[in-house]
């Protein structure tokens, strides 16, 4: 078991007694990123885009991204800090609406 699964099983089964309800969200929003990433990356190691079918790989890249982007997008909702290239990424998979 790595250290992400160590983590999200341990915050699962013991919630930290001094950390807040919106850190302990942000941090688990932040495995799920890293998680997510770490699967795109294998993915990208196993299969060559150009090897899976046109539908399959826009398939497999959209249910990425949705999930990647809708983690970004929690994630500003519990943290004041952002990058300007996150907030970038965001309006351009979003569209120009405010975030």
């Amino acid at each position: 078991m790595d250290n992400e699964q160590q983590e999200l099983q341990q915050s699962q089964t013991q919630p930290p007694a001094l950390v807040s309800t919106d850190e302990d969200a942000l941090r688990r929003i932040n495995i799920w990123l890293d998680r997510l990433e770490e699967q795109a990356r294998r993915l990208l190691e196993t299969f060559q885009p150009e090897e899976l079918e046109p539908a399959q790989a826009a398939n497999v890249a959209s249910k990425y991204i949705t999930l990647i982007a809708r983690l970004l997008e929690l994630r500003q909702q519990f943290t004041t800090e952002s990058s300007g290239e996150e907030e970038r990424l965001l309006r351009i998979i979003f569209g120009d609406r405010s975030l």
